[in-house]
């Protein structure tokens, strides 16, 4: 059997505050899920991928979903996603993982394996096209060392970090919760397209993507969305008032806790 040194975990869950049950919502004939993991299928480096949902009743629909299709799925606490990816961790023990969100059904194989490589190339403990956006909202991977994961379960003492499973690791909440001490890696796009919204979160994005998956097909790449945003402009106008990281503010107001 094949060593499964680089695993994918996708975090997903159906209780949503904005967009209920989205996980399974349909876009142009498939679920949300269904083309993430589809996407995620076409990367040349990752060995296995996983979905990480909970063990609440609301996500008994989309585990079952997933299982009928043969997806491996692993169900844990709803709030602590940071557990739910160290006990996949601890079950295949593989060298690296990365995560990406079950809610970006435009994610592209080909920037998870440049992360991938990346992290490869320079062994760094933590890798990600997030650090300094410059690819749109709803393309972001994660990659990182599965003892530095651990270390992140270790040490990660409040809700918000658990349930956002990465900040120990990326430092991207530094300014107000003790993170790690990693060496970390970015990749970059040479231009900046963050400024474009493609997650699946409110209404909005669903209609969005509605549009790009009707024009596009299923494994478009995201230089032809980028290509599709540039001929019909309007496209953008869709959700561009939708603030970026609208989960994790409402998760720090939610646990107002705000201190190191």
């Amino acid at each position: 059997m094949k060593e499964k040194k680089i695993i994918c975990i996708v975090q997903a869950r159906m209780s949503s505050k904005r967009l209920p049950g989205k996980t399974l919502i349909e876009i142009q004939g498939k679920t949300c899920i269904e083309r993430v993991l589809e996407r995620i299928g076409k990367s040349k480096k990752i060995d296995q991928t996983w979905v990480a949902t909970s063990i609440d009743k609301t996500d008994d629909e989309l585990s079952k979903f997933l299982k009928d299709r043969r997806f491996n799925v692993y169900r844990g606490a709803l709030d602590d996603v940071l557990s739910r990816y160290t006990e996949i961790a601890k079950k295949i023990m593989p060298k690296y993982i990365v995560r990406i969100t079950g809610d970006c059904p435009l994610i592209d194989s080909s920037i998870i394996d440049d992360v991938i490589k990346k992290g490869l190339e320079t062994n760094a403990d933590y890798v990600s096209n997030t650090i300094i956006r410059t690819y749109p909202d709803g393309l972001d991977v994660e990659f990182f060392k599965t003892e530095c994961l651990f270390k992140a379960e270790a040490f990660s003492n409040n809700p918000v970090m658990r349930e956002h499973v990465t900040p120990y690791l990326s430092g991207n909440l530094s300014t107000i919760y003790e993170c790690g001490n990693f060496i970390r890696e970015q990749v970059k796009n040479n231009k900046n397209y963050s400024h474009y919204r493609w997650t699946l979160d409110v209404p909005e994005d669903l209609k969005l993507m509605n549009i790009i998956f009707q024009e596009l097909n299923d494994y478009c790449s995201w230089q032809q969305v980028i290509n599709l945003f540039k001929k019909n402009p309007q496209l953008r106008d869709i959700n561009k008032h939708i603030k970026h990281n609208e989960g994790t503010k409402i998760s720090i107001q939610k646990y107002k806790i705000d201190t190191k």
